[in-house]
């Protein structure tokens, strides 16, 4: 094996290597394992009651899917909740809440800490993986009309993007609103949102560098019932759906989870189905930070199992993985970091199937 000067030295330090985060990387989510909920009373125990509304809360963030309590070989697990539990918290708040008597107090928040490897580990006995922490980011541009006026919502201060963001928490989607500035509303004027138009909404969304956008469209039917029509630009696709419900909150809610389950799909893979040894190819490797970056990224993907140096010759590095899962769902995966950019593959001596990359210093 040869060793070109740039990266002559790294098999006898990567021990030394810290893994460093990159505002290039993919949207990140945080506290998958933690879930929180409104009590009446502090006490010294989680009741089963409130360890299984906090598991199901978990599981559907840790997993991808809404439907995971469905799932039969969960449900031997019901009977003792309490097990995954690490530890748990309260914190005051100023929310009223009502007692089983009926009495209304301020409710306590609960805060339950779920232990990471018993979760992880609950999902493979049910024949399913962690989704990971790696997830896409989704820009949202959202358009109301009002009194045949129509204008963007979605300011911080807006109930209706608390109502988004709060079920977009709960499916450990990451999603955030254009600055809607000045430049928002000359690239994108709300007409064009409005209309779906595909080519000024994509140009728009460049400048926040999101792996998929969501575009919805809210208003009043002529019975005053709310409804709205949404557009998600994802790869290469365009998904057309309507919201559901009664309220603006349920339409609002109905287009995360839609948006969700289709962004998940592609990532979500039964553990022990598919299994490949690939090599990845990445071009342009030059430092060792830029390598610690990469192998971070690669470590947290639930689908990569083992992650072995094969070459380096210069500022090329050829890594053998390991995949417990489609060369497609780690593809998927992989344009979600922008600093590698794909590029032709290369013959793979070994005949395993091989892919290529240049690792992106200044992202564009």
């Amino acid at each position: 094996m040869k060793h070109g000067r740039g990266l002559g030295l790294l098999m006898v330090s990567l021990i030394a290597l810290v893994a460093l985060s990159s505002r290039a990387q993919a949207a990140r989510v945080d506290n998958l394992y933690v879930a929180e909920q409104l009590v009446a009373e502090q006490s010294g125990d989680v009741s089963k009651r409130q360890a299984l509304a906090a598991l199901e809360q978990v599981l559907i963030k840790v997993s991808g899917r809404r439907d995971i309590m469905a799932q039969t070989a969960l449900q031997a697990v019901i009977d003792n909740p309490q097990q995954f539990i690490q530890r748990f918290s309260y914190a005051a708040t100023s929310l009223p809440i009502q007692m089983a008597s009926g009495q209304e107090v301020v409710a306590q928040r609960l805060r339950v800490v779920f232990e990471e490897q018993l979760i992880d580990n609950l999902l493979q006995s049910a024949g399913l993986r962690p989704l990971g922490v790696v997830r896409p980011g989704v820009l949202l541009w959202l358009v109301e009309e009002r009194g045949g006026r129509r204008e963007y919502i979605g300011q911080s201060d807006d109930p209706a993007l608390g109502v988004m963001l709060e079920r977009a928490t709960a499916r450990g989607l990451p999603i955030f609103r254009p600055l809607l500035d000045l430049e928002d509303e000359q690239n994108l004027p709300v007409g064009e949102a409005w209309g779906f138009f595909r080519e000024p909404i994509l140009q728009a969304s460049q400048r926040y560098r999101a792996d998929a956008v969501l575009v919805g469209r809210v208003f009043r039917d002529r019975k005053q019932a709310w409804r709205s029509n949404w557009q998600l630009f994802w790869q290469e696709t365009v998904h057309n759906f309507d919201g559901s419900g009664q309220s603006l909150a349920d339409q609002l809610s109905s287009a995360v989870e839609i948006s969700a389950d289709r962004l998940f799909a592609g990532f979500v893979a039964p553990v022990g189905g598919e299994r490949a040894e690939i090599e990845l190819t990445i071009e342009a490797l030059n430092s060792f930070s830029a390598y610690a970056q990469l192998r971070r990224y690669l470590a947290e993907l639930p689908s990569v199992r083992t992650i072995a140096v094969r070459t380096v010759e210069q500022e090329r590095m050829v890594l053998a993985l390991t995949l417990d899962g489609s060369l497609k769902q780690l593809q998927d995966k992989l344009r979600l970091y922008k600093r590698l950019k794909p590029q032709l593959n290369y013959g793979s001596a070994s005949g395993e199937p091989e892919i290529t990359y240049r690792w992106v210093d200044a992202i564009q």
